[in-house]
């Protein structure tokens, strides 16, 4: 179980956004709600807004020429 409260959220897509994101997760076995999730976990990340751990348990390797300032 997560240590972090999770809260519910609505949000609108184009119809063909929401169709690729359920083709995708799918095709992955992952819910919708975890996709988005490591999306925006990875957007704050590209944003500066995490911290280097953060962005290491990501997996990801931001550039230098990749933005990490708002």
């Amino acid at each position: 179980m997560s240590k972090f409260k999770r809260e519910s959220i609505t949000f609108k897509l184009e119809e063909a956004d929401r169709e690729l994101l359920e083709k995708v997760c799918r095709a992955r076995g992952e819910s919708l709600s975890s996709f988005v999730r490591r999306a925006l976990r990875r957007e704050f990340a590209r944003l500066g807004f995490l911290s280097q751990d953060e962005v290491k348990a990501l997996e990801l390797n931001l550039e230098e020429g990749e933005s990490r300032a708002v």
